[in-house]
């Protein structure tokens, strides 16, 4: 599905804008092909983090830590200088098991965003890239091929806004 992807994402970018996206290292071949079929690869950045790895049996390897990929539409646009590479302490995965730590998608988004920016996230999981929109005034649409993940994103999100609207 990432070729589709890719041509959703060639589709309603504007011209410079960015497909960034987590890659399991397994099948990164594949996945830039696929990606490279619609927009231009620009750059590969890494997460990694401290603790438990994840077990690739296939290579026999505990893995710790995974690509972050960045493809444009069009020409490259000239941003202010970045970092390409970000280390976690810990997993957080209280709302999916794909879940990403909240401060590191906050990293990502404010790398590779403005406030006012529309981000998608078409593989919505727990929501935590909404979360980093909110926390840091960036437009969210997201969605997910399971429902039940949808109604705890949500939630999330509710809980989130209560939150904020509590220190206010």
């Amino acid at each position: 599905q990432l070729s589709e992807l890719a041509e959703f994402a060639e589709f309603v970018l504007k011209d410079g804008g960015l497909l960034v996206s987590y890659s399991g290292i397994y099948y990164l071949d594949q996945v830039m092909n696929d990606l490279g079929q619609h927009l231009t690869y620009r750059w590969q950045c890494s997460t990694s983090w401290n603790g438990d790895g994840s077990f690739i049996a296939a290579r026999n390897v505990v893995g710790k830590w995974k690509p972050v990929l960045v493809y444009s539409k069009g020409d490259w646009k000239k941003r202010p200088n970045w970092v390409d590479a970000t280390n976690v302490n810990t997993k957080e995965k209280d709302w999916h098991p794909w879940q990403q730590p909240l401060k590191e998608v906050e990293f990502w988004l404010r790398q590779f965003s403005e406030p006012g920016d529309l981000v998608a996230d078409p593989c919505g999981g727990g929501f935590t890239t909404a979360v980093a929109c909110l926390r840091n005034n960036r437009r969210f649409i997201g969605c997910d091929i399971d429902e039940s993940c949808v109604e705890k994103g949500h939630q999330r999100l509710a809980a989130e806004n209560a939150e904020s609207e509590g220190a206010a």
